[in-house]
């Protein structure tokens, strides 16, 4: 009886087996018929144009210290839907940065990079048309929208202005104070991107140029030659009360390659507050971040 029970057991177990290998075998089947993918691979860089700067030698320097993540965007030629994207934190210290892509769906794409967008950790807010408050971005919930429905905004200070900039403004003005934002970093392909099923798609013999589309802005005042009309006696740049603020700040940005980039649009009522404090403006060079680091004369 033993034996017989256990030959049954045997053969029970077999038939299971076989049955799970027939399973696991059919959806394995499916899941490459219902997803025709490729890959894709880019060489990323950043654009070296003249920056654009006052009569200071010191000019920002531009490495992936610079760069906190990089968002992919491929959205279809004929729709601008977004069917890929994908977000990855560059590691690399040399100047060009090599990338892979796989499990990207076939089609002809418009490529974008946007890189130090994320809203928990970046001074931006991000937005889809359609959502009620600002959204994070990730690599899923961007697929299937227009690319134009995507927006990065201005991210409010969550506790008003200053304390000494209210007093100063009054009661009943209608300005909305906003971080300095993020540096914000877009690149784009330059021709459509093919990708076909099972195939790799090499990109990296053109690189991808990684271009400010929010920079830093260096204000410097000689406050005590007198000659110019400065004159730090009469004006305290270390006071508690000092500020910078910049107004007119456009919308928004845009990630679509026609339909994108620095809105033309602005609000007189928004304003960045650059800096406020006795610390808004430094009277010592900076140690990193320019070459070369003199600034201050």
């Amino acid at each position: 009886m033993k034996q017989k029970m256990r030959k049954c057991m045997n053969v029970s177990n077999l038939a299971c087996l076989a049955m799970l290998a027939v399973t696991f075998g059919s959806c394995k089947q499916e899941q490459v018929e219902d997803a025709e993918t490729g890959s894709l691979v880019t060489r990323i860089v950043f654009e070296r144009t003249t920056p654009t700067r006052a009569t200071s030698t010191a000019i920002p320097a531009t490495t992936w210290t610079n760069i906190k993540q990089v968002q992919l965007f491929l959205y279809e030629t004929t729709t601008g839907t977004i069917k890929f994207s994908d977000i990855f934190a560059p590691t690399a210290s040399a100047p060009t940065i090599t990338k892979t892509w796989s499990m990207v769906p076939e089609g002809e794409y418009h490529l974008v990079l946007v890189a130090n967008t994320k809203s928990s950790t970046d001074a931006v807010e991000t937005t889809i048309t359609g959502t009620s408050a600002p959204l994070e971005w990730t690599g899923m919930n961007v697929r299937g929208f227009a690319a134009t429905a995507l927006s990065i905004r201005h991210k409010p200070i969550a506790a008003g202005f200053p304390s000494n900039i209210s007093s100063a403004l009054g009661a009943g003005h209608a300005l909305k104070p906003f971080e300095s934002p993020s540096e914000i970093f877009m690149a784009y392909s330059t021709n459509p991107v093919k990708i076909e099923s099972g195939k790799k798609t090499d990109l990296s013999a053109s690189p991808l140029s990684l271009k400010r589309d929010v920079a830093l802005m260096r204000v410097r005042v000689r406050a005590n030659d007198k000659s110019k009309g400065f004159d730090n006696t009469d004006v305290d740049f270390a006071h508690a009360d000092a500020s910078v603020l910049i107004y007119t700040l456009p919308d928004h940005i845009g990630i679509h390659k026609e339909d994108g980039g620095v809105s033309t649009t602005s609000d007189d009522k928004n304003v960045i507050v650059g800096g406020s404090g006795t610390s808004t403006f430094s009277t010592t060079d900076p140690t990193s971040g320019y070459n070369p680091t003199k600034i201050v004369d």
